[in-house]
């Protein structure tokens, strides 16, 4: 193994993989919080509306959609992320071919 190829994988890999675990707990986290921040009369509130598809807009408490919106933009965050990952990974291959 080249010392480039070594460098890519010991350094490169953690500092990849880090982040995509810390946005993607932080993402579920959001969710969760999403979910438990819904109106006080709402038919999705506990075990009751699991497996119905994903909750209305309108379920939502204020708190809720703020929660919502954040959990959707650390979603786009990750798969930009993921392009992130995928670009090093092929730049890691062709310099080591």
């Amino acid at each position: 193994m080249h010392l480039t190829a070594q460098t890519l994988t010991i350094i490169g890999i953690p500092l990849l993989g880090m982040p995509a675990i810390i946005i993607g707990f932080w993402g579920l986290y959001y969710r969760s919080q999403a979910s438990n921040n819904l109106k006080p009369d709402s038919k999705w509130l506990g075990w009751g509306g699991l497996g119905r598809g994903p909750i209305p807009r309108s379920e939502f408490s204020e708190l809720g959609l703020w929660y919502r919106r954040r959990a959707f933009l650390l979603g786009l965050v990750l798969v930009a992320w993921f392009f992130v990952i995928v670009s090093y990974c092929t730049f890691a291959i062709w310099l080591t071919s």
